[in-house]
């Protein structure tokens, strides 16, 4: 279409200019980035040759990067890669589990609620926040099994009813 337009007006003419950015206002491109595989400049390891076509996230040499999360047990990726495997592992309630029930609803700074599978009953509690905030364990359960966090277990409690900022968790109620 772009040639056809330079073709039938000229490269230079305003209805040229203004197909273009035209095509600008619905373009994706604005929210593409070349993918970070490496810390080494100038290109992350995306190119070794010309500049790519977009530019580069400048987060690439702050660990933002897939050699760096690779490394870090701390990373997004081995996040969501415990995550996977936590999902295969309990798949009974987490995929195929019903009777998804709010808990605290009225918590703006929490999300949490309950799961149901059988005599299985997840309860998972999310810190919305910024801040430590504390979480109620459910009513008429004895005790409770952690299954899986955000957060590091060696740097929780994980028996506490207390979320640090943006925390968590993954309970069997029982």
């Amino acid at each position: 279409m772009y040639k056809m337009m330079v073709d039938q007006f000229g490269a230079d003419s305003d209805q040229v200019k203004d197909y273009v950015n035209g095509l600008q206002l619905i373009s994706r491109d604005h929210a593409r980035t070349p993918f970070p595989w490496t810390s080494e400049a100038p290109y992350a390891g995306f190119t070794d040759g010309k500049e790519p076509w977009f530019p580069l996230t400048e987060t690439f040499q702050e660990g933002i990067n897939a050699e760096d999360e690779l490394k870090d047990p701390k990373s997004v990726f081995n996040f969501w890669k415990t995550a996977i495997e936590v999902r295969k592992t309990h798949k009974d309630v987490l995929n195929y589990g019903y009777d998804f029930t709010f808990v605290d609803h009225a918590n703006e700074k929490l999300f949490a609620f309950t799961k149901k599978y059988g005599e299985k009953v997840l309860y998972v509690v999310l810190n919305f926040s910024k801040e430590e905030i504390e979480f109620s364990f459910l009513e008429g359960y004895n005790s409770y099994d952690y299954i899986f966090g955000n957060y590091p277990e060696a740097e929780i409690d994980t028996g506490s009813n207390k979320l640090q900022p943006w925390e968590g968790r993954f309970y069997y109620a029982n």
